[in-house]
This record gives structure tokens, sequence and C-alpha cells, in this order.
């Protein structure tokens, strides 16, 4: 019993196991590319292993914009597929409170809720915020964001599309970030000290800006993109500048709720040279973490590929969004739906196929547990099997009935099956042999000789394949070799007569056979008279100095 319930729990795991790794599979591709949308330019980087590979950067007024990035998707990306990330300053959150709605209507009351906020921005998503409230009316927080049709994204639309690549998403960085900054925050923590609630990234594009992305319990609360001094001769007036946003930044977050309790982090991305004075220049109370960019790589797991600058951040955003199980918002729109259809049937598809070969999989698995399981109930019963024989030796030995001796019985019985089932059977031999002798006929020899007989092949007429062949091979008489005695007080001429008799009869009993007398009474042979010589026929004891043989051989052998 224990044993089955194991097996099926086995089974039920194993099959949990093998859907997760097929989603797994669905969902992320060995090798990708981002497409960072700056507003300078875009900015395309080559994501493989988790690696980022900066590839190059097309400026937006140039007029060779799509050839150039259809170039690059192509040779220097392999055509992979494509993952939109949105830097831009144009973009717009608001965060609504909605009423509690049924779970049928929830879609559609969100939907529209959207549309309302943002009438003008196409580009447009909806999240639901883990936040909760105490409000007993309310359906939860939600977090609206939209962007504008620019030209800057149709451009970038059209050079994928000359590429003929495919599209695996199109999202917001500062709402992508605030997953990547969550695991910041929880790996650079030190033991034993209380979490904190919100967090600060802050980190600068190859272009100038800089961008913050603030969270509160791993989700997003605030973002700002301001310009700052590029440039690494001064790095005083840059740490000056990060300082500065940085003050602006605690003004803002006195609104959303922000306590000095709850606990803050603030992470920097910098140059090793700028680290010690930006630690001194930030009087904020907060966790404060100065890396560069590999550093902060290396804490969420992702490998930068030769940085030209240890102070920039792009590649950062790309590796580490791109290594995520799922986007947190996707970003809709009528254009980028058509786009990614045939991704998306492609991909429907694949899993599709996936999950039926895992099925077959799962049904190997489960015959393969019923041949095992079938192998150990079959053992068992072998094994009950050879107990239930002992017992029943012992019992035949034990058992006393009077007249009767039953192992003998049973043993007799045992030989027999075992006995050869030739064409004609050694008993049925003996058998006629012992019907046709008479009274004064002793045998006081036989011996009985088979041979394994050829292979013969039968053909199935009504299989399906015409060469499907069965082989029979089995055992045959070939010849019995019969040596009878007579009684010395039988006379000669009695003696051959019964002897040519035996061989008559068993002629009759014997159709396929030849029966041949190979040695007569006496060596003597009867043909109406006798011919030959005999001593005198003895009453009483035999003299030992007789000559005459009282024995006569018959040989019964198969026709050729």
């Amino acid at each position: 019993m224990y044993s089955d319930q194991f097996t099926q729990v086995l089974e039920l795991w194993t099959f949990k196991l093998l859907i997760r790794r097929a989603l797994a599979v669905s969902l992320l591709s060995s090798s990708r590319t981002v497409l960072l949308m700056g507003d300078e330019g875009l900015h395309i980087y080559k994501i493989s292993s988790k690696t980022a590979q900066f590839v190059r950067s097309v400026a937006w007024d140039i007029a060779t914009f799509e050839v150039d990035v259809k170039n690059a998707l192509i040779k220097q990306c392999g055509k992979s597929s494509v993952l939109i990330l949105n830097d831009m300053v144009e973009q717009h959150y608001r965060k609504e409170e909605l009423p509690k709605i049924s779970i049928l209507d929830k879609s559609s009351v969100v939907k529209r809720r959207l549309s309302i906020a943002f009438p003008n921005y196409p580009i447009r998503a909806a999240l639901k915020l883990k936040a909760t409230t105490t409000n007993s009316t309310s359906g939860g927080t939600y977090l609206f964001a939209a962007m504008p049709l620019s030209s800057a994204y149709s451009k970038t639309l059209a050079a994928i599309r000359m590429a003929g690549v495919a599209i695996s998403g199109f999202t917001l960085l500062p709402v992508e970030g605030a997953a990547f900054v969550k695991t910041l925050s929880q790996k650079l923590a030190k033991k034993g000290e209380i979490k904190s609630k919100w967090s600060i990234f802050v980190g600068q594009h190859q272009g100038g800006g800089v961008r913050q992305i603030v969270t509160r319990n791993g989700e997003l609360a605030l973002t700002r993109m301001t310009p700052v001094v590029d440039t690494d001769v001064e790095p005083d007036l840059w740490v000056k500048e990060i300082a500065s946003e940085l003050q602006s930044t605690m003004s803002y977050l006195g609104r959303f709720g922000y306590k000095p309790i709850d606990g803050l982090d603030i992470f920097i991305v910098s140059g090793e040279e700028s680290k010690d004075l930006l630690e001194r220049s930030i009087n904020i109370e907060a966790n404060i973490h100065c890396l560069t960019s590999v550093e902060v790589g290396k804490v969420l797991g992702v490998k930068l590929a030769q940085p030209d600058d240890l102070r920039y951040a792009d590649s950062i955003y790309a590796a580490a969004i791109a290594s995520q199980r799922a986007y947190i918002l996707p970003m809709q729109n009528p254009a980028l739906e058509k786009e990614m259809m045939p991704r998306r049937i492609a991909m429907g598809a694949s899993g599709l196929l996936f999950l039926g070969a895992l099925f077959l999989g799962y049904q190997s698995f489960k015959g393969w547990s019923s041949i095992e399981e079938g192998k150990n109930k079959l053992a068992l019963l072998k094994q009950e099997k050879s107990n239930l024989q002992i017992e029943y030796d012992k019992t035949l030995r034990d058992t006393k009935i009077p007249g009767y001796d039953l192992l003998l019985v049973k043993n007799t019985i045992d030989i027999y099956k075992g006995l050869p089932q030739t064409k004609d059977s050694i008993l049925q031999v003996i058998k006629n042999i012992s019907d046709s002798l008479g009274g004064d006929l002793k045998l006081s020899e036989l011996v009985v000789k088979t041979r394994q007989a050829e292979r013969t092949v039968v053909i199935d007429p009504y299989a399906y394949v015409t060469d499907d062949k069965v082989e029979h091979q089995s055992n045959r008489l070939v010849e019995a070799f019969a040596e009878l005695t007579f009684s010395y007080k039988v006379d000669t001429e009695e003696a051959l007569i019964a002897v040519n008799k035996l061989r008559d009869d068993l002629s009759r009993r014997f159709t396929n056979y030849d029966v041949t007398v190979i040695k007569q009474v006496g060596n003597l042979s009867y043909t109406g008279s006798i011919v030959g010589e005999t001593k005198t026929k003895f009453e009483g004891n035999p003299d030992t100095s007789v000559k005459t043989d009282y024995t006569a051989e018959i040989l019964i052998k198969e026709k050729l």
C-alpha cells in the first residue's frame, strides 16, 4: 500500500517538475537582443548566457537609421529575438485605487480606467500592486503606465520589421528595473539587519542622463530622469550633482509615505575614483552602496563583456532585465501586437508540442513504473510458489496412508510429465509391443532411439508481414530395438512361428515403420519348414552344454 502511494507521489512530482522546466524553456531564450531606447538614440546589446555585450548606438536623426539597425540585428546579433526597453524621458505613470468588482468585470473595468487616464497615449498597460488596503470596498491599487506613439518608436519597429526578427517584448525600464533593485537590496543586506522597505537605484546612461528608480517593498514607487554633467575630468562636480539629485528625490519620498524608521538602501553606479567622494558627500540616513557596473553585475549574477566605462549602467539594465523569467509590465499597442503575433503563435505551437512530448514521456514513465511493479509482484509470487512447494513436499513426506506412498506417486507423475513428447510416444511403443507379446514371449531388452527433427518453417498467411516466420522444432522416434526371450520349454518351431507372428502384428501397429526380425531363435529361419540345426528339446532342467539360443531380436525402424 505504501509503495503504491509513494509511486503516485513520485509520478506527480516528476510531471510537475517537467511542466515547470517546459514553461521556463518556452519563456526564456538562450540568446537575445536588447534595444535600449534613450533620448539621444538606440543602444543595441547582445545578451548571451547572461552576458551583456554592447554592439553599437544609432542616433535617431540619421537618415540611415533603419538600415543600420537592421544590419546590426542580422550580422552582429544573429537575428535573435528582440526585447525593446524604453528609457526615454517621456514616460507617464499614475496610481489609482479601483473599487471592488467581480472577477469577470475586472479586466474590462481596468482597461476602461486606463484609457480614461491616458486617452492620448496608445501604448499603455496596467499593473496591480501588492500593497494592501484596509478599505473593504477597495479592489486594489493599480499602477498605470503609458508613453506616446513617437517617431523613435515607429523607426525602431520599422528596423525590426526589415530585419525579420521576432519581438519578445516591449516594456519600460523603471518598472522592470524594480525587480533587480529588490535583488540588490536582499543580497547586500547585512546578516541580522532589518531589511529596508525603501530602495533607490542611481545609474547613468551613456547619453548623460541619470535614471533613479525608487522602490517600496520591491515595487516601483517613483522614478526620475535628470541630465547631469557627463565628464570624468571633474569627478567632484559629477558627485555634487548626484548628491543634489538624491536630495531632490528625498523631498518627494515624504509624499509617498516614507519614514526613516522604514529603512532606506541607496545604490549608486560610479567609477572607482568617485566611491569615497560620494559616500562623504551624501548626507542621507541610509545604507549607501557605491558600486561599479561590474560589481553590480556580479551581485545580480550577470556578466558585462568589457565595459568601456564603469560609471555607466546601460549594460546592467540590458543584462538584468533580459535575464528575468517574465516581464513585470509588458506594454500593449495594436501595431506591436501585430508584430508579436507570429512569435506568439510559434511559441504556442512549440509549447503544445513540448507539452505533448512531456505527456508521452509521462505516459512512458507510468508504463515503466507498471512494468517494474509487475516484476516485483512476479518475484513475490515466485517466492510464494517456492515456499508453498516446500510446504507441499513436506506434507507429502509426513502424510502416511496405509498402502500408498504419496511421494512416490507425485514423483512418478513428474517423471511422466517430463517425458519427451515425440511423434510416436515411447509409452505407446512399449504398449504396442506389450499387447503383441503372448504368454510365452518375454521382453528382455528394449532400446528406443530418438533424434531431433529438422527445423520446419511455417508462414502465417494472415500475418501483416508476409515473411513473418514461426519456427517449430521437436523430437521424433527413429527406431526401436527389442530383444525377446523364450522359455527353454517352448519348441523351437513354435518359437519361430511366434516371432514371425509378433513381427506381423507390430507391422500392423506401426504403419510408418519397417518391422524386421534381425535375429531368430537359434539363429534359424522359418519358411514353412525349419532351416538349420537345433539340439534336442529339453524336458526338465536344461543342460548348460545346450547351444540353442532362445532369444530373438526385432528392429522397428522409420521408413525413409
